[in-house]
């Protein structure tokens, strides 16, 4: 195995969700074996369940691959997948586990591993993000290319779930759009040794054109505006890599997380939905993020999906007490009416009525029968 202090060792991250093993199944199968990199895998995984993927990415293709071990040294040629329940992260040399706050509601989470793949190895980083719902993702692949490091996400055309490709298009810039039969071409093109006295990492000179990238912008380099909009850049990216430390300490698990915390955000009128705990805003201009004093991470599209859920398992709540309600006084007047007291029973009658008809409008809401309650 090459040494991971080779002139052109790489650190390619992966990152996919919903349909996720077939197409890593696909990148493994057309990665060669003396490839100069270590390559890392996230694959959102329900914590109960027990993954098969290192065998099946092992048996996919050339490199060997194996579920992640806590301070293993990291190693060209060998795929490392993180296990259910943990976030898998990437230090200089080694490999670290860890069972910090969930991102976005899942661990492992992509953003964690890309993160910190990029504060340790910076431009030899090379990101993916492949098919997968919702919007992890998007902010690891930020890191990534601030860092000088390589971005590539599958066409979200040929993705089988397009939504995190799409949301790392909007979020980011990429480097790479492509197919995902085209993936393992454009890796091994990143990773082959560069010509004497290229950057480590230093881009394709010929990327793939990205969806939704619109035309370069053409401006003055001497004009008193673009300077200005250039260190206006080059602070918020310094602040964006600060903010990339502090969040690969609490992703690691780090007891100091509230304090780390004040340093990055500013609370937020809003609640986590996991924990109840106050969410703090990222302090990042490009994309809107919070965390809670524990850690939990969520993007604004993640918080709002969140949100939804909440807000639908509180309305089904509301149908099943109206249902027992209308139940109950159903019970109670036909027990007045077995005692023959008077004027009790058409009370429960009326408030079974009532309990009903509720439950029904909210049942209807939530079917999606909203146009069935519109006014006539």
């Amino acid at each position: 195995m090459s040494s991971t202090t080779s002139s052109h060792f790489r650190v390619i991250v992966i990152g996919a969700s919903a349909g996720g093993v077939e197409a890593l199944r696909s990148v493994a199968r057309a990665l060669p074996e003396n490839l100069p990199a270590a390559v890392f895998v996230v694959l959102h995984l329900s914590r109960d369940s027990p993954s098969m993927l290192p065998d099946i990415l092992a048996r996919a293709g050339p490199l060997p691959a194996g579920r992640a071990v806590d301070g293993e040294p990291l190693r060209s040629g060998r795929i490392y997948v993180a296990p259910p329940d943990f976030h898998l992260l990437v230090e200089r040399d080694q490999v670290r586990m860890s069972r910090g706050p969930r991102e976005n509601n899942v661990r492992p989470a992509i953003d964690p591993l890309f993160r910190s793949a990029a504060i340790a190895y910076g431009p030899a980083v090379i990101g993916v993000v492949l098919t997968g719902n919702l919007y992890d993702g998007a902010a690891g692949l930020r890191s990534i290319k601030l860092r000088g490091g390589t971005t590539i996400v599958q066409d979200p055309r040929d993705a089988l779930f397009p939504s995190m490709p799409q949301s790392a298009l909007r979020e980011t810039e990429i480097d790479h759009c492509v197919p995902l039969h085209e993936i393992p071409r454009v890796l091994v093109s990143l990773t082959k040794p560069l010509p004497a006295g290229a950057a480590a990492g230093a881009p394709n000179p010929s990327p793939q054109p990205c969806l939704h990238s619109g035309p370069p912008a053409v401006s003055n380099p001497q004009s008193r505006e673009t300077n200005m909009a250039k260190t206006e850049n080059a602070k918020t990216n310094m602040a964006t890599t600060e903010i990339d430390v502090v969040e690969a300490k609490i992703a690691a698990g780090s007891p100091d997380s509230e304090e780390l915390l004040r340093r990055i955000a500013s609370p937020a009128p809003y609640i986590c939905p996991e924990c109840r705990g106050a969410l703090w805003e990222i302090r990042d201009e490009a994309l809107i993020r919070f965390r809670c004093r524990v850690g939990h991470a969520y993007t604004l599209e993640s918080l709002l999906t969140e949100q939804d859920e909440a807000i639908e398992e509180a309305l089904w709540t509301a149908v099943r007490a109206l249902e027992e309600g209308a139940a109950l006084n159903a019970r109670m007047a036909e027990r007045v009416e077995q005692q023959q007291i008077a004027g009790m029973r058409q009370h429960f009658r009326e408030r079974e009525r009532e309990s009903t008809h509720h439950a029904q409008v909210v049942r209807r809401l939530l079917q999606g029968g909203v146009d069935k309650l519109a006014p006539k």
